[in-house]
């Protein structure tokens, strides 16, 4: 789910025919088929049809606005979370950054975007987040192409300096939200294994991990860290600037298991490798499976 760093002129041609709704006056929805949730807009999804994507879209983001606010509530507790918050973002330092993040998400916080690229035309314009779904429609034939054939693995596109996330084809292909034991990474000799990014391979996290770039508010990403462990290395720094940090955070907590581990510091102890005696158990964070 790269973070395309286009160049701006090109950026502002691939979205040109969604120009009004990018400066669109923030309470205006454009007769263009779009309709809201919340403050998002859900753009070209095919509204007023019948098991359409719109709808699809209008009940899958209130859950996600529910579920943010348990994770915001836990990530108040810094690392004294039972759900991960230690391992994937280090230090109690960063609660008020996770939170902020996780709260512009939830409310759906405008966005400040350049201009229209010209030097005769500085300053910032406000506009709603907006999910655009990807069709084969001429007026959306640059986006199409990204999706199927230039990035034919992924789900999502984002472009810095905009407000508008582009659900490619392959995004409906993953599962909604339910997470299996089996996407539970187990704990062995203080790593997670298998190293994979399937906790968060579904739609619920993979809009948090776009949003995570929209609201940090990080200009030039680094290379994105996608794997459980390999999140979990990152230093308190690096782990507030890889989106999949949050969003593995969310799809951790989402889990309802029966049991957790006393408490965190195993996983903590990840980190550094240590031998820890719970290798035959399935673990989402603190939670065992």
């Amino acid at each position: 789910m790269p973070n395309l760093k286009v160049h701006y002129n090109m950026a502002w041609s691939l979205f040109l025919p969604l120009l009004g709704l990018m400066v669109a006056p923030i309470r205006t929805v454009p007769n263009m088929d779009t309709i809201s949730s919340g403050n998002y807009l859900i753009h070209l999804c095919n509204s007023g049809e019948p098991d359409s994507h719109a709808s699809y879209l209008q009940q899958l983001l209130p859950q996600i606005y529910t579920h943010l606010q348990a994770v915001i509530a836990d990530a108040h507790l810094g690392t004294a979370s039972q759900h991960g918050y230690g391992p994937l973002f280090k230090t109690n330092d960063s609660i008020e950054e996770v939170v902020g993040v996780y709260q512009h998400m939830a409310a759906g916080t405008d966005i400040m975007i350049p201009a229209i690229p010209s030097r005769r035309t500085p300053g910032l314009l406000t506009a709603r987040p907006t999910l655009v779904c990807v069709n084969d429609s001429p007026s959306l034939a640059a986006l199409y192409h990204l999706c199927v054939y230039d990035h034919p693995d992924e789900p999502m596109l984002h472009w810095e300096d905009s407000n508008l996330i582009a659900l490619c084809p392959n995004f409906w292909a993953h599962k909604e939200m339910t997470v299996p034991r089996s996407d539970c990474p187990r704990l062995r000799g203080g790593s997670l294994s298998p190293n994979n990014m399937a906790l968060a391979l579904n739609q619920q996290a993979m809009i948090v991990h776009e949003l995570a770039r929209m609201y940090q508010n990080t200009t030039n990403w680094p290379d994105e860290v996608m794997n459980i462990q390999d999140a979990v290395n990152l230093n308190a720094t690096a782990s507030l600037r890889n989106a999949n940090n949050y969003a593995s955070y969310y799809a951790g907590q989402s889990i309802d298991l029966p049991e957790r581990l006393e408490s965190s510091k195993a996983l903590q102890a990840s980190v550094k490798p240590q031998k820890i005696e719970v290798s035959s158990r399935y673990v989402c964070y603190e939670f065992t499976c």
